[in-house]
């Protein structure tokens, strides 16, 4: 069984995203392993935030290098664009775990990408997404390259 972890900064606060989550998760759970590990989002001003993106940069590298052996999937808005089939294609042409990054409010930072230069980024649209919906977003194309690569009929 494929295993999926989803490495976010911040807990999903809104009830209709957190029931939105859930239900692809719960989805999901027959099919693939899915983890979601939530770092802290920190408080920030306007006076502190690029301190806060640092230091919030600085705890995902620190997570992201005990993931040893797993592909890296950072979202990024500058990131490639899969289509629906070629994204199911790329989670499952390959066993080897996954890890997908999603940052916190204030976006990821460039030591982040320098840090691990072999992730992939992806983008889920070009146009920015905040991060709750993101990993809405995330989870419901994990459900359909699921459901594209069991040839069910949720993707026409």
């Amino acid at each position: 069984m494929q295993k999926i972890t989803i490495l976010a900064i911040g807990k999903i606060k809104t009830d209709y995203f957190a029931q939105a989550a859930a239900e692809y998760l719960k989805r999901l759970k027959s099919f693939v392993k899915v983890e979601i590990r939530e770092l802290p989002a920190l408080s920030f001003s306007s006076a502190n935030q690029v301190k806060v993106k640092k230091e919030e940069g600085r705890k995902l590298q620190e997570e992201l290098a005990r993931q040893k052996g797993c592909r890296i999937v950072i979202l990024d808005e500058h990131g490639k664009q899969f289509t629906s089939p070629d994204f199911s294609q790329f989670i499952f042409a390959n066993t080897q775990p996954l890890v997908l990054v999603i940052g916190g409010s204030l976006g990821l930072t460039e030591e982040l990408f320098k840090a691990f230069p072999q992730a992939i980024k992806l983008s889920l649209a070009a146009m920015t997404l905040p991060h709750e919906l993101a990993r809405v977003v995330l989870l419901e194309q994990l459900y359909r390259a699921v459901t594209i690569a069991k040839k069910m009929t949720y993707h026409y």
